[in-house]
């Protein structure tokens, strides 16, 4: 028998609709969705029996031209405030298959000039099956955090990413145009160069940031066009000379930092982003998958992870520090712990004072790694103010054991690179890079007895021995 389109569409929505219902207790409930005036939008919505929250299911037969929806839809899913899953039904072999369309928005490069988004079903596609443990486990792992941050991905009161106060660019922002994060962060003279022209700069926060980040696309062509054309469009008189020469200079030094390895740095990002996105979706052990921590994974995750609000964060770092056994893994995580944009008044190292108490009542079952863990630990909690981690770090680096073991820790973390070390540290202990006076005395510290090391015991530099750090 030949079914239509039409037909199809209706066996693989009630099929889709059965293998959400056999999730229950997990799924509440399954809701054909009634009365909707786009017929390829929304088919079903399931309601989670964790906290109630609900996300929206679009059904497709599974074909080759099933896998190309319009990018229009993809465009209303990401600015819905309820989570949407595209979820495939292969008929003939009797499987779901469902999509994280951020992941695919991450690794296509986004909403911009496309008009169809074409699904790859061997890198985009998921299996659903409510038999198999793993795919049940892991679906109902995704779409349960997914449906709890996701109305944070959109921009309210202090949410988004903060590029500076004042100029907001929300995480959907992030994955509709990635390229934005080829130009983070922001160049915060040119909005305050339009600030001074203009007063209150008119229009929304969000149009505006749309508006100097494609003027910083421009200058990396000509810096001049990016300025007339950003002053043409908030109305500035052509010949206001000082003002378009201003933010042709702005423009020019955000350019040049875009220089021929945009491409390789915008990949780099793309994928620390990817990260970030992992580690929000942290519940158990193994969850995130984390490189060695050395600088050249940790500086792009960390740019990210210090302009994003620290709530959408925070709790997910604590419970990797109180859950994963993954040395790796909590070395990122103490150390993201500390690059947290958070309020001045907060006094956040006790929050991580606890964190490290607990992580020390775990004992040894992070294995012989555990003391750099400590170390990294302490580091933060001196990093976000508090005086006795100061010195309890300062004291620690006076014992020759010590003071060997943490050398070899930042020369590795470093990649052994002596000029590295050198532009690193010296950056470090400018007084304008923002560190309090008491970090800079640890990192005055750590820099002069890893200098020592280089110049004179470079052998012990090679030979990471956590032990020798007191816990």
């Amino acid at each position: 028998m030949v079914y239509t389109s039409q037909q199809k569409g209706n066996v693989a929505e009630s099929a889709v609709a059965l293998e959400l219902e056999r999730l229950a207790p997990a799924i509440k409930s399954v809701i054909r969705v009634a009365n909707q005036s786009d017929p390829n939008h929304w088919d079903l919505e399931a309601i989670l029996a964790d906290r109630c929250t609900s996300f929206f299911v679009q059904v497709k037969h599974l074909s080759r031209a099933n896998l190309v929806l319009d990018m229009s839809h993809l465009r209303d899913w990401l600015t819905a405030r309820t989570v949407t899953v595209p979820i495939w039904w292969d008929d003939v072999n009797r499987k779901a298959y469902w999509v994280d369309l951020l992941r695919y928005m991450i690794r296509t490069g986004g909403t911009l000039t496309r008009s169809s988004a074409a699904f790859n079903q061997q890198l985009d596609l998921n299996e659903l099956n409510a038999d198999d443990r793993a795919s049940k486990e892991s679906f109902l792992a995704w779409v349960t955090n997914r449906c709890s941050v996701w109305p944070r991905m959109h921009i309210e009161p202090n949410i988004g990413l903060q590029l500076n106060p004042e100029f907001p660019v929300g995480l959907i922002d992030i994955v509709r145009e990635p390229d934005i994060l080829s130009f983070l962060p922001v160049n915060s003279k040119v909005i305050h160069t339009l600030e001074q022209y203009l007063g209150q700069i008119p229009g929304h926060a969000t149009l505006v940031t749309s508006d100097i980040l494609k003027a910083g696309q421009t200058s990396v062509i000509s810096p001049t066009i990016a300025a007339t054309e950003l002053a043409r469009k908030y109305r500035i008189p052509q010949g206001d000379h000082e003002v378009i020469n201003r933010l042709a200079t702005q423009l020019a030094a955000w350019a040049n930092a875009v220089d021929d390895t945009r491409k390789n740095q915008s990949a780099k990002v793309l994928w620390a982003f990817d990260k970030v996105l992992s580690i929000t979706s942290y519940k158990n052990e193994g969850d995130v998958i984390l490189p060695s921590f050395t600088s050249e994974y940790t500086y792009p995750i960390g740019r990210l992870v210090n302009i994003v609000p620290p709530e959408f964060l925070l709790e997910s770092l604590e419970k990797i520090l109180t859950r994963d056994r993954n040395f790796q893994v909590l070395l990122h995580a103490s150390y993201y712990l500390g690059l947290l944009n958070y309020p001045r008044s907060t006094k956040v190292w006790s929050r991580v004072r606890a964190i490290r108490q607990s992580f020390q009542n775990r004992g040894t079952t992070v294995g012989p790694m555990n003391p750099a863990v400590q170390r990294q630990l302490l580091y933060t909690e001196a990093q976000t103010g508090c005086e006795e981690a100061k010195d309890k770090f300062i004291s620690a680096l006076k014992n020759p054991g010590a003071a060997q073991f943490d050398a070899a820790f930042n020369y590795h973390y470093y990649g052994g690179n002596a000029a590295t070390i050198k532009t690193r540290f010296e950056r470090k202990l400018d007084q304008s890079f923002g560190h309090s006076q008491f970090v800079r005395e640890i990192v005055s510290l750590i820099y002069q007895r890893l200098s020592t090391a280089l110049r004179d015991e470079p052998s012990t530099l090679t030979r990471l021995i956590p032990s020798l750090w007191p816990t």
